[in-house]
């Protein structure tokens, strides 16, 4: 069984270990529901949760789903799970779990392959917390592989009940903006880390932070950091190229961006924006998960239009993906 951390009460998590016969795999869920379904005529609980990931060997897109559906009038809280039924009948106190994956060789962000792993059989326990807005549970399932052999999915989960809604994934990216004469806390609200495009050494991954500047409940500015870096860390602190383009597309560079509309003008469009590109600094990182996580730090000399040289220091610790909200 993945050891779960004793965790606070309303800190959610859903995660998994897909263990095959020559590896594990581990999912960690961004989205996660519990609502109501009738199935039948019987009352119960559906819990899913979803990982959207980028697969490491493929670079396609995938969403990992899982979905249990628990009676709610049940006197048991630890129980087998029944076989389901062929899709789309939908059984009560069973599990499912799909892959989905939009293969990068075409332009449409459409399903392109969908893979059902049919329940062999599984055990889950669970438990409400006092005022029943948080069920926490553990669970074992043997799954088919259709057309190769069985794995087993052990995992757990703490998650609020309520509609469709994002999981706190522990990301983060800052940084301070030193200017000549100031500085600028840099706390990204907004992350994208996307693969390579092309299968030359010299593609690389590129990590998109963007931070908000509010000023009377209106965004007064969205400043945003470009990192772009090797598929492989060949060793820390690595030298970073200067920056041809904006944003950067060099190999192990850096770009710096403002975009700025003044509110004082009440047209709510964007007024100036400012590019700086990265010119010297260094950069460290690490992949954790294949290549769902990845940590690093870095120090970037950027220059502004009129040459002034600023000075970008940060870290970061953000997982692969389309862009999403991380504070």
């Amino acid at each position: 069984m993945s050891t779960q951390i004793i965790q606070d009460e309303f800190i959610e998590y859903f995660t998994a270990d897909l263990i095959f016969s020559s590896h594990t795999e581990k999912i960690t869920a961004d989205k996660a529901s519990i609502d109501s379904y009738d199935i039948s005529g019987t009352d119960c609980w559906k819990i899913t949760a979803a990982e959207n990931t980028i697969n490491e060997t493929t670079y396609s897109d995938e969403v990992n789903l899982f979905q249990f559906f628990l009676d709610k009038n049940s006197t048991s809280f630890d129980h087998a799970l029944a076989t389901p039924e062929p899709y789309p009948v939908m059984t009560k106190n069973s599990g499912y779990f799909y892959k989905y994956t939009d293969s990068p060789d075409d332009i449409d962000k459409e399903v392109d392959t969908a893979n059902n792993f049919p329940l062999r059989n599984g055990w889950i326990t669970y438990q409400w917390n006092t005022d029943k807005t948080y069920l926490r549970g553990t669970f074992d399932l043997t799954v088919e592989n259709p057309g190769v052999s069985s794995f087993r999915i052990m995992g757990g989960f703490n998650l609020k009940k309520g509609g469709v809604h994002r999981i706190k994934t522990n990301e983060e990216f800052v940084a301070s903006v030193q200017y000549p004469t100031s500085n600028l806390e840099f706390k990204a609200v907004k992350v994208r880390v996307e693969p390579p495009e092309g299968t030359s050494e010299d593609a690389c991954w590129k990590i998109e932070a963007f931070q908000e500047i509010v000023e009377g409940g209106a965004i007064k500015e969205v400043q945003g950091i470009h990192l772009y870096i090797a598929r492989t860390p060949l060793e820390d602190n690595q030298p970073m190229a200067p920056a041809k383009s904006l944003p950067a597309t060099q190999k192990n560079s850096a770009s710096f961006f403002r975009i700025i509309d003044h509110i004082p003008d009440a047209q709510n469009k964007i007024d100036t924006t400012v590019d700086y590109l990265g010119i010297s600094g260094h950069i460290s990182y690490r992949w954790e998960s294949g290549r769902k996580r990845v940590l690093g730090e870095f120090s970037v000399l950027v220059v502004a239009p009129d040459k002034t040289n600023i000075q970008i220091r940060g870290h970061f610790n953000v997982l692969t993906g389309p862009p999403r909200l991380i504070y």
